[in-house]
């Protein structure tokens, strides 16, 4: 993929968010925080989640690599990633059965 264009997310948070791997979702910003860190995509895939009476929310699925450490970040769908998504050339793919 692509590297991070910093400029895609000015003022989209000046604080940098710890995420750790023990949250099951997260937001936008620490992904941005972590690509900032140096963290690349590797992968990217996209998960609805049906909640009841028709409800959906999609999450995320980043994998991320830095060096030779990977991490799995699950991000909640904001807008914001509708405009960092082909800035990074991402290519999103289903999730597999049990993501």
């Amino acid at each position: 993929m692509a590297p991070y264009p910093k400029p895609v997310h000015w003022r989209y948070t000046d604080n940098p968010r710890h995420w750790s791997q023990c949250e099951r979702y997260t937001g936008a910003d620490s992904l941005l925080s972590a690509l900032d860190e140096g963290w690349k995509i590797v992968r990217v895939s996209q998960e609805s989640i049906w909640y009841g009476a028709g409800r959906c929310g999609q999450v995320y699925h980043f994998t991320l690599a830095s060096g030779t450490n990977r991490q799995d970040m699950a991000v909640i769908y904001s807008p914001y990633l509708d405009r960092l998504l082909p800035v990074c050339r991402a290519r999103v793919q289903p999730a597999s059965t049990g993501v």
